[in-house]
Order: C-alpha cells, then sequence, then structure tokens
C-alpha cells in the first residue's frame, strides 16, 4: 500500500475530493433537469392560458351568435302563444292579424 491510502488524512482528503466532484457534478445534473423541467411547466402554462383564452373567445362568438337567436326563439314563441289562444278562444281559428 501506498503511503496515500495509509495516512488517514490524505485517505480522508481523497474521500472529500470524490464527494465534492460527485456533489458538484449531481447539482449541475440536478440544474440541467430542473431547467428542462421549468421550460416544460412554463411551455404547459403558456399553452393552458392560449386555450383559456381561446376558450372565453368561442364563448363570447357563441354568445354572439346564440342571443339574437334566443331573441327571435322567444319572439316567435310569444306570437304562436297568441296565435293559440286566440283559436282556442275563436271557433273559426286564427285570424290575419294574429299572423
Amino acid at each position: 500500500m501506498d503511503s496515500q491510502t495509509r495516512d488517514p488524512d490524505a485517505v480522508f482528503e481523497r474521500f472529500d475530493s470524490v464527494i465534492r466532484e460527485t456533489m458538484m457534478q449531481l447539482h449541475r445534473s440536478r440544474g440541467e433537469r430542473g431547467q428542462s423541467e421549468l421550460d416544460r411547466l412554463n411551455w404547459e402554462l403558456e399553452r393552458d392560458e392560449m386555450r383559456r383564452a381561446a376558450e372565453e373567445r368561442a364563448d363570447v362568438s357563441k354568445r354572439a351568435v346564440t342571443e339574437p337567436l334566443r331573441a327571435t326563439l322567444r319572439s316567435a314563441v310569444t306570437r304562436i302563444d297568441r296565435i293559440l289562444e286566440g283559436t282556442s278562444s275563436n271557433a273559426d281559428g286564427a285570424t290575419s292579424e294574429d299572423v
């Protein structure tokens, strides 16, 4: 055995050196993985924000189309109700004014 392997201080220094190098490598590796994980999370966040914005735009567009249709349907149903009320009270049926 050489003198380094018998000297407790030398063994400790070598052991300490190896541990420090290993910890630095681990830290670098975690940093790279951490950065890629951070990039992935940022990408997911951006994707979710874009999806929400698209859904909001679709909701606004849908409301812009459906609200006038609903108003038209309500008006038609009201007119039909009036016509039906008139026909039930008249034996002759609806007049041209009801239509």
